[in-house]
């Protein structure tokens, strides 16, 4: 299990990469069957749904890592909504995965674009410490995550999303990742905009203002970009907050 989220409808679903870690520390390769996602009816505490992902989105060296959701009757044709989910692979098959909730049919977008992968030979500090890669019985090396982190805009139109190994946040019209026509991977990398640098960010979230909030590891900070005027600020910063992640908000007076 690597994402937990809450939907618009107070459903619960698990993103489940499929990988193991073997006692020697190495991430086993995933299998068909592995990889899915699984909704949970919090009411009654059952599995509603479970969307096994094929060997052409989810290969054995994925690791499916974050999703967003997006329930508006409008953006399929099955009417259920559709989700939107980074691939981290450390191997380096890195890209965004799209999924019909619906009829349960997916597919990739970006795979192999810069957007999605990491940074040459980036290096990331954090509370003064540099921030190496090291995997059982290989070599040490850079850090090699690359999309990571991800976000739908307030009103759904665009996906924001950026990796852990490099500066940058991204967006791109989420009509453009909904297609899978024959020529959408190229009309979808076409429409991919450059945000500016964000600093090294984990996990996103959205408020109801249209900030993108994210995790700011080496200022020890949370901060947030503002589509409206292109900037990123800091929004809290305390030498207690070490690699935030998952950002979540909290409505008291709805």
């Amino acid at each position: 299990m690597q994402s937990v989220v809450v939907d618009s409808l107070d459903r619960l679903w698990v993103l489940d990469t499929g990988r193991v870690q073997d006692p020697n520390g190495t991430i086993v390769e995933a299998t068909v069957g592995g990889p899915k996602l699984v909704g949970i009816n919090l009411s009654n505490n059952t599995v509603f749904q479970t969307i096994i992902f094929p060997a052409n989105v989810a290969p054995g060296d994925s690791y499916l890592n974050d999703v967003r959701f997006d329930l508006r009757p409008n953006v399929t044709s099955s009417g259920k909504g559709i989700a939107y989910i980074t691939d981290s692979s450390i191997e380096g098959r890195t890209g965004l995965v799209i999924v019909d909730l619906g009829t349960g049919e997916s597919w990739r977008h970006l795979q192999g674009s810069t957007y999605v992968a990491p940074a040459q030979q980036f290096l990331a500090y954090v509370w003064g410490r540099p921030i190496y890669a090291f995997m059982p019985g290989q070599p040490l090396s850079f850090q090699g995550f690359g999309a990571d982190g991800i976000a739908l805009s307030a009103d759904g139109e665009d996906l924001f999303f950026g990796g852990v190994g490099k500066r940058y946040l991204y967006s791109v019209p989420t009509f453009r990742l909904r297609d899978n026509g024959p020529f959408s991977e190229a009309l979808a990398q076409a429409a991919v905009v450059s945000r500016g640098q964000k600093g090294v960010s984990d996990g996103y979230e959205t408020d109801t203002n249209g900030f993108i909030y994210h995790g700011n590891a080496e200022q020890n900070a949370i901060s947030f970009f503002n589509p409206a005027n292109g900037t990123d600020a800091l929004f809290v910063r305390d030498p207690r907050l070490n690699w935030v992640d998952t950002v979540s908000f909290c409505c008291f007076f709805c």
